[in-house]
């Protein structure tokens, strides 16, 4: 009989073969893991959720969006991906492949393939794109177009989002307008700026020459031609003109308050510059502060006495003021708005 021989050798070429082989499989178990799916980890600033259901990683080497209940990756090779702060919204647009597209902020199903040159998160349910034509079109939540009006022109630097059941809309030459969700102007477009205020329905115009209008959802101007500074609020909308004086009115455009300003206080004589020597009392008029921190006299009973014409105003004597001019010099008033000389 032939007597077995034992390999040390060959025992530690089969344990080596098999180490390796461990090692083969688990580096490619941990790269196929990688790639299906999202790594738990505290990686806050590059990853957030775009809805209760999916989180989004945007990493430099890699953007994709993946599920939060597995965080099993179902899109990858994004360009970058926005979500609307409305969660009522229920697309969400990308980029990839330098083309935009939408998908379902929920579940993550590709809506609207990504195939066109510009796209914007959708407002009130409607997502404006646009394809090569350079034609501005608004898409539904399933991804079909349902407005589609050659007129409307995309143009760069331009955002194109319902906000309000509107949109501000342009028409390729530089002028804009406002559309509703029929795709039909409200405002036709002959304005260089418009936007929403802060009461709801309301619209802020500016034109080429500078001039601003307040227009409502349907178009009406409710405040026309203004030369200097308008500002809507919750309440009022109130007209600083060029002279400083300062008008409110309600949102029928109709005036009610003819003499309204930014504060009131006492005027001080007998103080020094700084304020540090006290002063020998209180004048009689008040001083208001009107637009662009202009002042004027106003008496006791809240009577305006002078325009808003002054850098700033110091008491003299009880009834005697000294108003600043802003680039010549100062003039003395007495209590009546009158020069003394």
């Amino acid at each position: 009989m032939e007597k077995n021989s034992f390999s040390w050798f060959g025992l530690l070429v089969k344990l080596f073969g098999i180490l390796i082989a461990v090692m083969v499989i688990y580096w490619v178990g941990t790269k196929v893991h990688r790639y299906l799916y999202h790594e738990k980890g505290d990686w806050s600033s590059y990853q957030r959720d775009i809805s209760p259901y999916l989180g989004y990683w945007f990493e430099d080497d890699g953007k994709y969006v993946y599920r939060l209940s597995d965080n099993r990756i179902i899109l990858r090779g994004l360009d970058w991906l926005f979500v609307s702060n409305d969660d009522k919204q229920p697309l969400a647009c990308f980029s990839k492949g330098g083309k935009r597209g939408f998908i379902d902020r929920n579940t993550g199903e590709v809506v609207v393939e990504p195939h066109y040159k510009h796209a914007w998160m959708p407002g009130d349910s409607l997502a404006a794109v646009v394809d090569m034509d350079n034609k501005v079109k608004f898409i539904d939540c399933l991804g079909n177009i349902v407005i589609d009006d050659t007129t409307f022109v995309y143009e760069k630097d331009n955002d194109y989002q319902f906000e309000r059941q509107m949109c501000v809309m342009t028409d390729g030459k530089g002028n804009k307008g406002l559309i509703d969700r029929q795709g039909k102007w409200v405002i036709p477009p002959r304005y260089a700026s418009i936007y929403a205020t802060c009461k709801d329905g309301y619209w802020h115009l500016k034109d080429a020459e500078g001039y601003e209008y307040v227009a409502d959802n349907l178009g009406k101007l409710v405040i026309g031609k203004v030369s200097n500074d308008v500002e809507v609020t919750t309440s009022t909308i109130c007209i600083t003109y060029e002279d400083h004086t300062i008008q409110l009115f309600d949102f029928d455009g109709k005036l009610m308050v003819d003499f309204a300003y930014e504060d009131i206080e006492n005027i001080k004589y007998g103080e020094d510059e700084y304020g540090d020597e006290k002063p020998l009392g209180i004048c009689r008029c008040l001083k208001y502060e009107a637009g662009d921190s202009y002042y004027g006299l106003m008496s006791p009973e809240g009577r305006r006495i002078t325009s808003p014409l002054y850098s700033d105003i110091k008491g003299v004597g009880p009834d005697l003021y000294l108003c600043y001019l802003e680039y010549t010099g100062a003039v003395l008033l007495n209590g009546r708005g009158e020069e003394v000389k």
